[in-house]
């Protein structure tokens, strides 16, 4: 089985324009040899540091040679990792995350998966992040653990919650109906069934990605897939066990 993960993240073309047309400004005018000077430097720092922020991240996993491939390439460097399956751990929980909003921080409960060997991190993903999905990390997951590399069961304090990728599994989504306002009634395969507000948490996000679900006829438009409630191709989703339990952190 050979299985790639690839996220990326474009550059900002519009800000190098912007630069390039500030310089050919400055030239056209005439100004003080020293102030074009100054300009050339600052925007080569600028376009540099734009540069550096896109980039292309991969995960190939190799499972007949037992090796997984970690390659990030921006436009000014690529590193490459190459690890053996039992070379690596990782961790899968949930954890505090802070946003930042106009009057301050507000707090947020995210899934993380941290692969890593004894020399260094390899990937440290967190869904809405860096391009990549809550579906995503969670496949990667479960493709760790069917590989057999090793879980480490670890967290840093107490308001983190330990995932595996065996409890994901034990419950799923079968049905969903909307109600009303924010409402959804679940039907789960354990023959349970929870309506689920989903208000309070829309409410006190600040998110943008999460906060426009705020709008019902978005809120509406949700289906059942693999197993789980989700909107918009994985846009939102949620853990069954939070859903199974009534409780959306």
């Amino acid at each position: 089985m050979n299985k790639t993960y690839t996220v990326s993240k474009k550059g900002f073309p519009a800000l190098i324009i912007a630069v390039v047309l500030a310089i050919v400004m400055l030239l056209s005018s005439s100004p003080p040899i020293v102030i074009i000077i100054v300009a050339v430097i600052i925007g080569c720092i600028i376009i540099t540091v734009v540069l550096r922020k896109e980039y292309a991240y991969s995960i190939t996993i190799d499972a007949k040679n037992k090796l997984i491939t970690f390659v990030t390439k921006s436009r000014t460097s690529i590193e490459t990792d190459i690890c053996k399956f039992d070379e690596l751990t990782f961790i899968y929980r949930k954890r505090l995350d802070y946003y930042s909003y106009t009057n301050g921080y507000l707090k947020e409960k995210r899934d993380i998966l941290l692969i890593l060997n004894k020399r260094k991190d390899l990937a440290f993903l967190v869904p809405g992040q860096d391009g990549w999905s809550y579906a995503a990390i969670l496949d990667l997951a479960k493709t760790l653990t069917l590989l057999g590399v090793t879980q480490t069961i670890e967290k840093y304090n107490d308001d983190e919650i330990i995932l595996t990728t065996t409890s994901c599994d034990l419950v799923q989504v079968i049905s969903a109906k909307y109600i009303t306002k924010y409402l959804i009634k679940i039907a789960f395969s354990d023959g349970t069934q929870k309506t689920v507000d989903f208000e309070p948490f829309l409410s006190q996000s600040f998110h943008p990605s999460i906060s426009k679900y705020l709008n019902k006829d978005l809120f509406a438009q949700f289906e059942v897939l693999d197993g789980n409630l989700n909107w918009n191709n994985y846009d939102l989703i949620f853990p069954v066990h939070n859903l199974h339990e009534g409780a959306i952190v």
